[in-house]
């Protein structure tokens, strides 16, 4: 075990950094040694005015601070794992988002194809939640044979015109991520889909 001895003549204010490290103790110091772990520091004998008492106090407060920067430092970790889950979802919820936006792209074209081949008339889906799915109805129509990926959202293609002169091709976001019930779209004039929810 290492000893430190403290000189009368150290300043107080370097009291728990001015120990001079000896292999033994001149007899002068015998009754003014300090023993030392880390840096906690007992006085055992009276030095610059510091008691047994106050070393004590000294030793407290220093694990005291120590415990206070555990729990600041689990804190940190705490508020940065819940921030990087909160993005995490995010990332995920912005990857299925592309994958429907692909597919209305692809819907579009599809029907842009269909529309030349039937008079100008585009392909009607029936409603989500019908039967068969308007997912299995694009995939079955002649002329359209459109099958869409992915299993997160419900596809609607509608019109206001009973010529079926315009559509509407809707991705609804089923309930389940950051953006459940959310939609997007795209309709016969093309251009960027609209985009009902900010992380996609």
């Amino acid at each position: 075990m290492s000893l430190f001895i403290f000189p009368h003549l150290f300043p107080l204010a370097g009291f728990s950094r001015a120990g001079l490290k000896v292999t033994a103790i001149f007899s002068k110091y015998t009754t003014e040694s300090l023993l030392c772990q880390g840096n906690i520091f007992l006085d055992f004998g009276i030095l610059g005015g510091y008691t047994l008492l106050e070393g004590l106090i000294f030793t407290f407060m220093q694990k005291s601070m120590t415990v206070i920067e555990v729990i600041t430092i689990i804190i940190i970790v705490g508020l940065l794992a819940v921030i990087a889950f909160s993005k995490s979802d995010d990332f995920v919820e912005g990857y299925r988002g592309k994958e429907a936006e692909e597919n209305l792209d692809l819907i579009h074209n599809a029907e842009k194809r269909y529309a030349l081949a039937n008079a100008g008339a585009y392909f009607i889906c029936a409603a989500a939640g019908g039967s068969p799915s308007c997912r299995e109805q694009m995939k079955q129509k002649t002329g359209l044979g459109l099958e869409i990926t992915g299993s997160r959202f419900n596809y609607t293609i509608t019109t206001t015109s009973a010529k079926r002169t315009d559509f509407t091709a809707t991705a609804t976001r089923k309930n389940d991520g950051p953006c459940a019930g959310k939609t997007m779209s795209i309709t016969q004039d093309g251009g960027a889909v609209q985009k009902g929810c900010s992380v996609w």
